[in-house]
């Protein structure tokens, strides 16, 4: 939802009109971060410079209100607090193309014979109620071009698969699809998928598999932007993906070499690496 810069019928605190003076209110994205678990960080902060209205969140009779929506996945939710900083998380494959983040002020219950003395002239004398959902203060916030600024964590482009191959390799990759196909014996593939409902068995497993194939991919991305690949998948999830986490990392795709493929890998997937630390010294302290 884009909040429309119009005329309402009621008072609204917003830098699009002069309902209110000496007034303000905005609110900050001072964190997008996906996380390693497939779901993206918020952390919003909120500034409102107007006293009557803040006493009305003070008393939770408003409330300070995140609004995120994405037409293309359909999602949309909001997110409410009486605080000046929120954190929040969502899905990250529910955020895609374009997600638009408003903000707003609202009303948490119905307030009657509201009175401010900020308010406009125009307003004098005028008895007023706010409903509750009312708009009592509105930014219109950002939209986040996901498309350019890929929100995929590391762990989210790989899918295990049983190779149908009669003579099968121990370990194979396929970079020719939205996400990165790893390929193992079937037999090792239903020992896998057996073993991984153990919780604390999942961070080994991906360390074993996800790591070497992070190190391929880095590999081939920095053969591709050095030009030296024909026919480059650059288009896909995958690929953009790790461009996002070496953007993060300030690193040239051209230049991984200088780095080390591996490296880097570990660096991408540090916090995958401590939780299979953290789950082998479990397992061993348990037995």
């Amino acid at each position: 939802m884009r909040i429309k810069k119009t005329a309402y019928p009621h008072p609204v605190l917003a830098e699009f009109n002069d309902d209110y003076t000496n007034s303000s209110f905005k609110a900050t994205l001072l964190e997008v971060t996906p996380q390693n678990e497939g779901i993206v960080k918020f952390k919003v902060k909120f500034e409102l410079n107007n006293t009557r209205l803040q006493e009305l969140i003070n008393n939770h009779k408003a409330i300070f209100v995140t609004h995120i929506e994405c037409a293309a996945s359909m999602y949309r939710d909001v997110f409410t607090t009486t605080n000046r900083e929120v954190i929040f998380y969502i899905p990250q494959k529910k955020l895609t193309k374009q997600v638009d983040v408003s903000f707003m002020v609202v009303a948490n219950t119905t307030i009657n014979d509201y009175k401010n003395e900020l308010l406009h002239e125009d307003y004098n004398g005028v008895a007023l109620t706010f409903r509750k959902g009312t708009y009592l203060a509105l930014d219109p916030g950002v939209s986040l071009p996901i498309e350019k600024d890929p929100i995929v964590s590391a762990k989210s482009i790989f899918n295990l698969r049983a190779s149908e191959d009669e003579n099968p390799e121990p370990y194979e990759l396929s970079f020719s699809n939205g996400i990165i196909d790893i390929y193992l014996p079937p037999n090792v593939y239903d020992q896998i998928s057996d073993i991984q409902r153990y919780e604390q068995v999942n961070p080994l497993l991906i360390t074993m598999y996800y790591l070497p194939a992070v190190i391929d991919a880095l590999t081939y991305i920095c053969e591709v932007e050095q030009g030296n690949v024909e026919d480059p998948v650059q288009d896909s999830e995958w690929y953009n993906s790790i461009l996002y986490q070496l953007d993060q990392l300030q690193i040239e795709p051209k230049k991984i070499n200088e780095t080390g493929a591996s490296v880097i890998a570990h660096k991408i997937l540090k916090d995958v690496v401590d939780e299979a630390l953290n789950s082998l010294s479990d397992l061993l302290v348990s037995e």
